[in-house]
């Protein structure tokens, strides 16, 4: 693993990025839920990507971020993962609320230059 050799002799070398957590420790979830939950977010930010005919851009930064925490999970970066997670989840959810926002004023738009 490349790092950052250690001052101290025999203290290893430190990562450069992430932090190896065991797979198994208190307090941090399973990987299989981790991998779960960031598919989920995966496909929903690209259904928001779809649905709202490309307007969604956070949609697809929030696609990429579950992506890249689907990896981080397979390398065993539980911390890292959780965090990739949690951005993703975010830029979806705001993405979806600006596409919702701007869909229901357009909507009310048009009915009032229709009536």
């Amino acid at each position: 693993m490349l790092g950052l050799p250690c001052l101290n002799t025999g203290c290893g070398d430190l990562p450069l990025s992430g932090e190896m957590v065991p797979l198994g420790s208190p307090g941090n979830p399973e990987p299989l839920e981790l991998k779960r939950d960031a598919t989920r977010w995966l496909v929903l930010s690209i259904a928001g990507f779809v649905l709202c005919a490309g307007v969604n851009c956070l949609a697809v930064v929030g696609a990429i971020l579950c992506f890249l925490s689907l990896q981080a999970t397979e390398r065993g970066l539980l911390r890292d993962a959780q965090t990739k997670l949690k951005w993703g989840k975010v830029a979806t959810l705001i993405g979806c609320a600006l596409s919702l926002t701007v869909i229901v004023l357009a909507a009310i738009a048009v009915l009032r230059q229709a009536g």
